[in-house]
């Protein structure tokens, strides 16, 4: 399993941080901490794909591979004035994000097999600052923009995001957008999971009914403080599904601790939903309304532009996963 992700990061304080090790791109300041929001969060993936004003718009450029079975790429940018990222890896069912809406066939086959969520999205998010950049202390408004392209159905959806911040120590979130879940079953051959683990092989036709497809509008906010070495975010998702109009509900707390080159994050999830989880006592799928995960994460920076790392759980597969990021 390997995961190769971009991280960018900065700060209000002056204690040292992995970016005294890359000035060139860090402004010598700890860039995570200079996202207008989502400072914890430990990829630009699990930040800036949620709310689109956390993609920061400090100067830099980096390129975002992530591998797990599956690769995945992403670009960041900044030009001081406005920022962008672009990538075929949105945050969704990953620790730092929202459910899919995903049917029970196609997320048992997933757990049992331990598979990544994977589509064929195309997202983009852009951000600007509205007023404060400039000033070290004091209010600071950004706005930002998310498209998301679906070419199963050949629809796009967009929404949007701001974020506020005081003195780069306390911020506030919002953003909201519509999304969707689709799974082309037509004319495919797939596995039925059991609630133990046991399976058959099930054929389908080509029939439209055989095209899954859930539309749905998430919500999320997210507060966060900056102090010192550490940045702490408290967040929670609510996703609407569009058709049944049922909810559900996630709620993240994250925390990263810079020491150095050291970047460590520790994170609680809370998804309450009616989908299922494995009893690993019964060893069964079973119904529960609340489900509760961990995750952790270890970086070092090693050289002039790479940081290794290893992370747990970063797909709610129980999984671990190696990081490596690089900036040029």
């Amino acid at each position: 399993m390997f995961l190769l992700f971009l991280i960018s990061t900065s700060s209000y304080s002056k204690t040292i941080s992995i970016c005294d090790y890359f000035p060139d791109y860090c402004s010598n300041l700890k860039r995570n901490q200079n996202r207008p929001v989502n400072s914890a969060a430990p990829t630009q993936s699990s930040a800036v794909f949620s709310n689109p004003a956390a993609v920061s718009t400090d100067k830099g450029f980096g390129v975002e591979s992530i591998s797990y079975q599956t690769s995945q790429f992403g670009i960041i940018t900044g030009t001081g004035i406005v920022g962008a990222a672009i990538s075929n890896n949105p945050s969704n069912e990953t620790f730092f994000g929202n459910g899919a809406q995903e049917d029970t066939m196609a997320y048992r086959e997933r757990w049992f097999e331990k598979k990544q969520f994977e589509s064929q999205k195309f997202v983009f998010s852009t951000s600007f600052n509205v007023f404060g950049k400039k000033k070290k202390k004091g209010l600071k408004m950004d706005a930002g923009i998310i498209y998301r392209n679906i070419p199963e159905i050949q629809t796009s959806y967009s929404g949007g995001g701001v974020a506020f911040s005081w003195s780069r120590i306390l911020n506030f979130g919002y953003s909201e957008y519509r999304d969707a879940y689709v799974k082309d079953y037509r004319n495919q051959t797939v596995k039925s999971y059991a609630p133990d683990g046991t399976f058959t092989n099930i054929t389908f036709d080509g029939t439209e009914t055989n095209l899954l497809e859930q539309l749905y509008r998430v919500k999320n906010y997210v507060v966060g403080l900056n102090y010192g070495n550490w940045s702490f975010d408290y967040s929670w998702l609510t996703t609407t599904n569009l058709t049944t109009n049922d909810k559900y509900y996630v709620k993240i707390f994250n925390t990263s601790y810079f020491y150095r080159n050291w970047m460590l994050t520790y994170g609680l999830r809370e998804e309450e939903s009616t989908r299922e989880t494995f009893d690993e006592e019964l060893n069964l799928m079973i119904p529960e309304k609340f489900k509760y995960d961990g995750f952790l994460g270890i970086q070092y920076a090693l050289g002039d532009h790479f940081v290794v790392g290893i992370f747990n759980n970063y797909y709610l597969l129980d999984e671990w996963s190696l990081g490596l990021t690089y900036f040029f």
